[in-house]
């Protein structure tokens, strides 16, 4: 073969795998890109649609809101609230922890194709709520108004964790299940066009460790191959390649997906039992990162192979977060007090995430309640990597510290980890605080507590500046849209706020 042939055909193979990577359908309504996908590869964007597709909106888990705030008298108005009530078993309504709504602005095409109500699919600017919940429901609502926009959908066993929306825009939905009530538990795919079910992994699975069928984590959607990674509380990672078909001229949509799987047990002397992942992982290019119930935090290439990993000190539920910092990615993750015993300590700390060494970390003393009503101290809600005028700071919640009944928002310096500021709550948080910023950069941290109590705090001060009572139990962590927040509670409600 000669070198110009040799070359020619090297140039095609390369345009195939990228046109197989990008378009899963010749006919799409998805936003255009100019960077070169890479099979195995995330994108630098995760998504080209505006709104919060995942936990924490991206694959570095850093984006619980979207667009941007502005905020004259710095008070949260309540615009609606939702009945989301429980299906008559013990777990109830509302929703948990994690709980996120996914928000998503819709393109045009893809809002007509979709069995909305008719209002909606003329309505300009349309933002819709997804939201699972612990009577297994999945709502859609309008962002503005609360009002349903189409049917629930009823997947029958509690849902504990965030859904995910996939990051082209498609019309197909992740729902991860959390606790077995009628024996068909897992994780499921929705196609949003009929909501149909197009796709379900039963994680009774017995490739598992682990027995527990839970599915906690939100799952990532790589829009450069067509593939889905799910990690499971069995113990197993899951990797779907989805082979995504999406006319949105016809709206239709099919996939017929592949597994492959990662296995902790591989890489693990711990006992099976302590093997369950409750995170939602994080990637970076051919990367990803999760940790597990004794805090063995792991990162694994997207062909499923184990690269490092690192021993916390306990088990950890906190999804960990990450940056790149002069142009490497670093990682911050904590982990809570459970197999310690109470009190012990959660440590703070951050990694190089190409080889898991050790940065700087913190330790910090807190408790935990056992028995037949655990709850646990420590890190259970995901930290906030701070932007623009915030760009110095980390921001998270500890649990029942520096007391039992009491928990603690901080502020530390991304470069040694020391406090910057602090508040004493008066309880504690599972809600993970969200970070917000005005068009000219001024960083704000909205946060819910146990409580009920929602507050903007300044980011750069940690002075709160306004506090909203609502509810009398959260747990789950909310989103933003601009002005907009969505969070739900235990008490079988969704709730729908804007700031102003």
């Amino acid at each position: 073969m000669s070198k110009k042939i040799q070359k020619f055909a090297t140039l095609a193979a390369i345009i195939i795998i990228v046109l197989c990577g990008c378009a899963a359908s010749s006919s799409t309504d998805t936003k255009k890109t100019a960077e070169t996908f890479k099979a195995g590869v995330f994108p630098t964007k995760y998504t080209e649609t505006d709104g919060v597709l995942t936990f924490r909106g991206n694959n570095f888990r850093n984006a619980p809101a979207f667009g941007t705030v502005s905020l004259v008298s710095k008070t949260i108005d309540q615009l609606w609230s939702v009945s989301a009530p429980g299906n008559g078993s013990i777990w109830g309504g509302g929703s948990c922890w994690t709980g996120q709504p996914a928000l998503v602005h819709w393109s045009d095409t893809t809002k007509q194709n979709m069995n909305l109500k008719a209002k909606f699919k003329s309505k300009k600017d349309f933002v819709e709520v997804i939201i699972g919940t612990m009577s297994g429901k999945v709502y859609f609502l309008d962002l503005q108004t609360g009002e349903q926009t189409r049917n629930p959908i009823d997947t029958k066993n509690p849902i504990k964790g965030s859904v995910s929306v996939d990051a082209r825009g498609y019309p197909l939905l992740y729902v991860g299940q959390g606790i077995d009530t009628n024996g068909r538990v897992g994780v499921h795919l929705y196609n949003l066009i009929n909501q149909k079910e197009l796709y379900y992994i039963n994680v009774h699975d017995s490739r598992a460790p682990r027995s527990w069928p839970g599915c906690d984590s939100s799952a990532l959607f790589n829009r450069a191959d067509d593939t889905l990674f799910i990690p499971a509380e069995n113990g197993l990672v899951y990797k779907l390649k989805l082979n995504t078909k999406y006319n949105a001229t016809k709206g239709t949509l099919t996939i017929k997906p592949t597994q492959t799987i990662f296995n902790t047990k591989a890489s693990s002397t711990s006992s099976a039992s302590s093997l369950g992942i409750e995170n939602s992982a994080a990637a970076y290019k051919n990367l990803l990162f999760f940790g597990d119930n004794v805090g063995m935090i792991r990162c694994i290439t997207t062909d499923m192979k184990l690269k490092w990993k690192y021993k916390n000190l306990d088990d950890t539920d906190a999804s960990i977060v990450l940056e790149i910092e002069n142009g490497k990615p670093v990682l911050y993750t904590g982990c809570q007090v459970d197999k310690q015993g109470s009190p012990g300590y959660a440590r703070f700390v951050k990694l190089d995430a190409t080889t898991g060494k050790v940065i700087w970390k913190h330790d910090f003393k807190c408790y935990s309640r056992y028995g037949s009503s655990p709850s646990n101290g420590g890190f259970l809600g995901t930290p906030v990597i701070g932007k623009k005028d915030l760009s110095k700071f980390l921001v998270f919640t500890l649990c029942r510290y520096p007391d039992f009944s009491n928990g603690t928002m901080f502020a530390v310096n991304k470069s040694n980890g020391k406090v910057a500021w602090q508040n004493k709550m008066t309880t504690y948080a599972w809600s993970s605080p969200v970070d917000v910023y005005t068009a000219a950069g001024k960083g704000y941290i909205v946060h819910v507590d146990r409580s009920g109590n929602a507050r903007i705090i300044d980011g750069k001060s940690g002075k709160i500046l306004y506090t909203k009572n609502f509810d009398s139990y959260v747990e789950a962590s909310p989103a933003m849209y601009n002005n907009y927040l969505v969070i739900a509670s235990r008490n079988s409600k969704i709730y729908g706020f804007k700031l102003k």
